[in-house]
């Protein structure tokens, strides 16, 4: 596929866009040799039936393909057999053939729009560096229903004609979520698609709906505006979310309320660190509201740890650690490790806040809890983390810019 390319002219950034709708082939034991016959650049993203975290991949796999049209050929694999030549046993997993060879080699690296577009780049060349990336992902005949009906999918599809003003600020919101696979973000143009429109029952465009595919499957107009905060808030809500208009991470990325309140109520217990057994049991019985969250599990860590040690020293060098891991991250540290860093500070952050405030109300002083923001991590200090992060060289850690949103919600049925 050949890429989009973006040029640049006077100082001013002019994009030649050509939208092409992307292709990803499906790869089998069939047609791998004759696909590895053409010499070109064969990207793939191996997954497995019955996997969550690959079909939620896979739309954002679909949107990268966008930005190319002949010189990278993109692929599917879904062959148990190739999975087990190949030797991949976790899925998903992205990985390449290079022109010419029938080697195939594994990406280690998060698999995001970005990340792709620069694997290509360094493998092809610096013309492949300048494309036109798109963050969500267009709907045709030949992905939809794969897409639109995958376990585990929450979404936001904009249908709407061509040359809708609307598609632009669409793509921007998908830009502000591009890290985040726990929302996907479709477009069906309804002219070059009336089948497809047929899906959903409107005549007026453009038109929003929400999909969610879980045990209550949803399909339904969202009826709030595109307004930044407001649509943004929508988000936060149904998919748990959270971001700044920016797209960085808020200080609340990460926290789950029913556990903070839960902190909150019993901040004696833990900070006593006796009598923790029913607090651990209360904890474990919201986790189960939160099978999908991994931070569910981060809580009860927490909460552990302190139990264990019977004091509350665990929990600042868990806190240091973590500060440490942003501290040293550099540009080789993939985003999404960076980002689950951010929200385990954000977690540990409001966990210390609060023994700080129950420690200066019990003895009227002062805290070392109190203004974790701007604690230091020791130069000399380097733990393992549970499960397990690495840390290397260190560097100042940058000061996170908060930007707070209030919660609209504007989800009722038109």
């Amino acid at each position: 596929m050949k890429p989009v390319k973006i040029a640049s002219t006077c100082g001013l950034l002019v994009c030649f866009l050509s939208i092409v709708s992307g292709h990803v082939l499906n790869i089998t034991e069939k047609n791998i040799n004759s696909l590895l016959d053409k010499q070109k650049f064969l990207l793939v993203l191996v997954t497995k039936s019955k996997c969550t975290p690959c079909n939620l991949i896979f739309p954002k796999f679909w949107a990268a393909s966008q930005a190319y049209d002949q010189d990278v050929i993109f692929g599917r694999m879904k062959s148990k057999a190739l999975a087990k030549k190949y030797d991949v046993q976790v899925f998903p997993t992205l990985g390449y053939f290079e022109p010419g060879k029938k080697q195939f080699t594994k990406f280690e690296g998060d698999i995001t729009v970005d990340t792709i577009v620069e694997l290509i780049a360094n493998k092809l060349g610096s013309d492949f560096a300048y494309v036109m990336k798109q963050y969500s992902t267009r709907l045709d005949s030949y992905n939809f229903h794969g897409i639109v009906s995958s376990w585990g999918l929450k979404a936001m599809v904009l249908l709407y004609n061509s040359n809708d003003a609307n598609y632009e600020k669409f793509q921007e919101f998908a830009r502000i979520f591009k890290n985040d696979e726990e929302v996907t973000f479709l477009h069906l143009d309804a002219r070059a698609e009336p089948e497809l429109r047929k899906e959903f029952v409107t005549l007026a465009f453009p038109t929003l709906y929400w999909i969610e595919n879980d045990e209550n499957p949803t399909k339904k107009r969202y009826g709030g505006t595109m307004n930044t905060l407001e649509f943004m808030g929508f988000i936060e809500d149904r998919a748990g979310v959270f971001r700044a208009k920016d797209g960085s991470l808020p200080s609340k990325a990460g926290r789950i309320a029913d556990f903070d309140t839960l902190i909150e109520d019993n901040i004696e217990t833990i900070r006593n660190a006796k009598r923790m057994s029913e607090l651990l049991i209360e904890a474990k019985d919201i986790a189960k509201n939160y099978e999908k969250n991994e931070f569910a599990d981060y809580y009860i860590y927490l909460l552990e740890l302190v139990d264990h040690h019977g004091r509350l020293d665990p929990i600042q060098d868990e806190r240091m650690t973590v500060l440490k891991g942003l501290a040293t991250a550099d540009e080789v540290t993939s985003p999404k490790t960076v980002e689950y860093l951010t929200k385990r500070k954000n977690i540990l952050s409001q966990l210390v806040d609060e023994l700080g405030k129950a420690t200066f109300q019990k003895n009227k002083y002062q805290s070392e809890f109190v203004n974790v923001e701007d604690l230091k991590p020791k130069k000399d200090y380097v733990r393992k983390m549970a499960p397990v992060i690495g840390i290397d060289d260190e560097d100042d850690e940058d000061k996170d810019v908060v930007v707070e949103k209030p919660k609209i919600h504007r989800h009722e049925e038109l």
